[in-house]
Parts: C-alpha cells; structure tokens; sequence
C-alpha cells in the first residue's frame, strides 16, 4: 500500500513540474502528457476515471451568470415563469430561492410590498446596532414567505381552487363596496373612497378637487 501511494505521487509531483518560470501552468504540456497516460490506461481503469469525473461538481449555468445578466433574462418572464426556473434543475432551484432573487421578483411585481419591506428595514436601521441584524433577517424571511404564499394562491386559482370567496354587489349607493379585476373600494366617509388591491394589500386613496360628495361612483379596471 505504501509502494502505491509513492507511485501515485510520483505522478503528481511530475505532472506539478509542468509549469512555466512565472508558476502558471503549462497546458498544452499537461494534456499531451495526460493524454499519454490515458492511453496506457486498462479498461477497469477508465470506467474508474469517468466515474470520477462524472462526479465533480460542475457549476450549472445559473451559477455562471452574473446578477445582472440574469435580471435582465427576467425582463423577458412572466411571473409564473420566472418562479418556475426552479424546477429546472438543482443547482438552479438553489439560485432561483436565493434572498436577493426573491427581493427582485417582489420589487418588480409588487411594488408596493417591495416599498413596505424598505420602509421595514430603514426603521429597523434607525435602532440599536445590536438588534439590526437579527431584525434584517426576519424582514427577509417574512418577504420570502410572503411570496411563497402568493405564487400557491396563485396556482390555486389558475386551478380554479381558491382558499375562500366573497361577494361583492355593484351599488350606487356610497357605502356599498364595489369590486373590480381583484380590487375592492369602498367609501369611508362622504369625500373619500378607498381602493385596496387584493393582490398587494396596495391601499390607494381618492377625492375629488374640490372635496366634493361622491352622489354615484363606478370601480372599473382603470378608473373610478
């Protein structure tokens, strides 16, 4: 056993002195003798050695893109698309799941989630150093979460299933709720109407110029 661990450093060690003056290595000199040696190799041998190779850990094409790069690819996806370059594979599932992918899915989705989880960690800036961290953490766990939960509602709906349902009647009447394309608005007081997406949890708020009374109103896709 030792004679063979000295003759397998013997191979190293000559395949090591295939270097240039300046310590790069020689390439071309490597391969023709690698290539030599293969060539000497028995059958059992090479099926050992492909095994081998097949088992090093390549890095998968995610993995080689930059940050930029792929947030450009994401221009060009739809939501559901851009959550389903996860399934393609391992080590894509492991980029695709990262925090700083998540972040940018809400930030170019829902904005105004994306505004709130700034807003949540700017305050958290503002306290004691110490608890900084740890708050940044759960703000990020709770983002990743959040869309977790809304790509399955998401597909449940696609699928017809849905966790529960409302109905909301077209009124005149001021007080009266009106329901549009997954937004509700509904007036609280006299002046003003309120406009919640379902989607985001986006609230909007609306008057009119002159603080008039809203008599009749209409929630339509791009309007009220």
């Amino acid at each position: 056993m030792a004679d063979d661990n000295v003759n397998a450093q013997a191979l190293v060690d000559a395949l090591a002195t295939l270097r240039n003056s300046d310590g790069t290595l020689q390439e071309s000199k490597r391969k023709l003798a690698l290539g030599a040696l293969f060539s000497h190799l028995t059958e059992s041998e090479t099926i050992d050695l492909r095994l081998r190779l097949n088992a090093l850990r390549k890095p998968g094409f995610s993995e080689r893109l930059q940050a930029e790069i792929y947030y450009k690819i994401l221009d060009y996806l739809s939501l559901e698309d851009a959550m389903n370059l996860r399934l393609v594979r391992l080590d894509w599932s492991k980029k695709f799941s990262s925090m700083e992918f998540c972040k940018e899915i809400v930030k170019r989705h829902f904005p105004a989630k994306y505004e709130n989880y700034e807003g949540e960690t700017k305050r958290s800036a503002k306290d004691e150093e110490g608890s900084l961290p740890h708050r940044q953490t759960a703000a990020e766990s709770n983002l990743k979460a959040w869309l977790e939960n809304v790509m399955i509602y998401r597909r449940r709906r696609a699928r017809g299933q849905y966790e529960s349902t409302s109905v909301y009647y077209h009124s005149d009447e001021m007080k009266q709720p009106q329901y549009c394309n997954g937004r509700v608005a509904h007036s609280i007081s006299r002046e003003i109407l309120v406009v919640k997406s379902l989607r985001s949890d986006a609230e909007e708020r609306f008057a009119g110029p002159q603080r008039d009374y809203f008599k009749a109103w209409w929630l339509s896709d791009t309007y009220i």
